[in-house]
């Protein structure tokens, strides 16, 4: 037996789907990127960061690189140019999310005295007032430096 409202979703799925979806520029807090330590890095030493204030369910980047400038992503600028980004997931309930590894103990020696830029982008969906509209939020510049 056919459902007779069963054409409804895929209505309102294809309806959502071609309703454009407006890019705002950074909107609210700034995320918070943390990265410890604090000193030069070596073999074997463990890197922690932390990414705060960011909106539960927004996707979270990382953006690094060695070369401090302006690289728009989106609506917004980084303080870095970037040559390499990492999906760090979606920001939980907490608004939190945290990460450390321990690097290997032997490093190739083009590190040595090496600083990496670091830089955070979430991006999310919110109703703005032409409807949905894709939101983006940036942190601080934190870095790494190796020995």
């Amino acid at each position: 037996m056919k459902r007779p409202y069963s054409w409804i979703l895929p209505v309102l799925v294809i309806a959502a789907l071609c309703v454009p979806a407006v890019a705002l520029p950074d909107v609210g807090d700034p995320l918070v990127l943390t990265v410890t330590p604090d000193v030069p890095v070596t073999g074997g030493d463990t890197i922690n960061l932390s990414l705060t204030e960011g909106n539960p369910g927004d996707l979270a980047f990382l953006f690094y690189g060695d070369t401090l400038g302006t690289y728009p992503i989106g609506e917004i600028e980084l303080d870095l140019v970037p040559q390499g980004v990492l999906f760090l997931g979606h920001f939980p309930m907490t608004g939190q999310i945290d990460l450390s590894f321990t690097l290997p103990d032997e490093l190739p020696p083009e590190v040595s005295g090496l600083i990496l830029y670091l830089q955070a982008v979430s991006a999310g969906m919110e109703m703005g007032p032409g409807g949905p509209a894709v939101t983006f939020h940036k942190s601080n510049l934190d870095q790494i430096e190796f020995e």
